[in-house]
């Protein structure tokens, strides 16, 4: 299975895999990898699937320089077991994750500006006995990162970012984040900085608004970040969630990034 990941993923990797000629043989470097998970996306959203309307040029591109699947299966109909069944290879009966279990912890409320949030906040813990890809791509002498939803343990857990294999990691630790768009904070950590956890990242443009009611729309920080890395193998799974209301990507994503 991880051979045909690999060569299923080559073509959306910037780094692609280098090979010697045969004079001068030299040992093949392992392929830089990028995952691209979308929540709520159905097959029929991509042009190389038929969609007329909504342009992806580069996901077309991929198609065709690569494999297209035309009978495949999510692993749940939600998105958190789904993620569990990517993330440890299992069937989502023998899965720890199940569902969207959320966690919150509202004993104690933590304020940010006027906002009323959680002081713990995540979801159902992925089992610390289950390997995950992330500490498979770790033993094999890959860098990792994610950018986007982890939902795979709750802020404190046995099943943070920085105790599962990821080297870097910037977005939400739990699903209800992703939903506001605009939210008081995100989580991140970084391996490399010499973080000890998972930390938050108070988005200071938002919180001077309240989280519902007409005065939301100006929030100003968008729960997105740039990230690049050059000269090193790295695995990065990029997670998007997929928006129930417009959005105005000429402002959010640069023109043609899917």
């Amino acid at each position: 299975m991880t051979s045909t990941f690999v060569k299923t993923l080559l073509p959306l990797t910037a780094f692609g895999c280098v090979q010697g000629n045969a004079a001068t043989p030299k040992k093949q470097q392992k392929p830089n990898i990028i995952y691209i998970m979308c929540d709520d996306m159905g097959y029929g959203d991509l042009g190389c699937y038929g969609q007329q309307y909504i342009l992806t040029p580069n996901i077309d591109r991929m198609a065709k320089e690569g494999m297209r699947f035309t009978q495949a299966y999510a692993g749940a109909p939600v998105s958190a077991p789904s993620r569990a069944c990517f993330m440890t290879g299992q069937h989502s009966g023998h899965t720890e994750v199940r569902g969207n279990k959320e966690y919150w912890a509202p004993s104690k409320p933590i304020y940010y500006g006027k906002n009323r949030d959680f002081s713990v906040v995540g979801q159902h813990p992925y089992d610390p006995e289950h390997v995950i890809l992330p500490e498979i791509m770790k033993d094999n002498g890959y860098r990792t990162g994610m950018f986007g939803k982890w939902a795979g343990g709750y802020e404190g857990s046995k099943s943070t970012p920085d105790k599962r294999g990821v080297d870097e990691f910037y977005g939400y630790i739990c699903q209800f984040q992703a939903h506001l768009y605009y939210p008081n904070f995100l989580n991140e950590y970084s391996r490399e900085r010499g973080d000890s956890a998972v930390k938050r990242v108070v988005m200071q443009n938002n919180i001077d608004y309240p989280m519902f009611g007409e005065q939301y729309a100006q929030r100003k920080d968008y729960s997105a970040v740039e990230a690049s890395e050059q000269g090193k193998t790295v695995l990065w799974y990029l997670h998007l969630y997929a928006s129930p209301c417009r959005i105005d990507t000429t402002q959010r994503l640069p023109r043609g990034f899917l």
